[in-house]
């Protein structure tokens, strides 16, 4: 596998962005343990933070891309949300309508914020 990810990134203390790439996320589900193993040493690489339970945040950013999986990416919000545990607010920016009805189809949780292309919260 080659390691496309544009990564992991540390805006403000306690807020992490994971960008995924188009094709990332076309192929969602060869990627979910290495996303999530990503995540996870992103969040306890950090010696001022050494537990989860410090961080905040997580955007999973999908602009870019066109579609996705929506099995898959529901899937992928329920392994991070085990992996943050209830107390980090998970977001799921540069989502398109097409990506939002198969969220809601695969049953989104409901902790999750859904942000648009434009930087709007998508609304139930």
């Amino acid at each position: 596998m080659t390691e496309s990810f544009s990564g992991v990134h540390n805006p403000p203390r306690g807020t992490y962005r994971l960008r995924l790439t188009p094709d990332e996320v076309r192929e969602l589900g060869k990627y979910l343990s290495v996303i999530v193993a990503k995540v996870r040493a992103a969040m306890t690489d950090d010696p001022d933070e050494p537990d989860l339970h410090s961080i905040k945040k997580l955007t999973v950013d999908l602009a870019g891309a066109p579609t996705a999986p929506g099995a898959q990416l529901v899937l992928l919000v329920k392994l991070l949300r085990r992996t943050l545990g209830n107390g980090v607010l998970i977001e799921l920016s540069g989502v398109r309508p097409t990506i939002l009805a198969s969220l809601v189809a695969f049953g989104i949780p409901r902790d999750v914020t859904v942000i648009d292309p434009r930087g709007r919260p998508w609304t139930s």
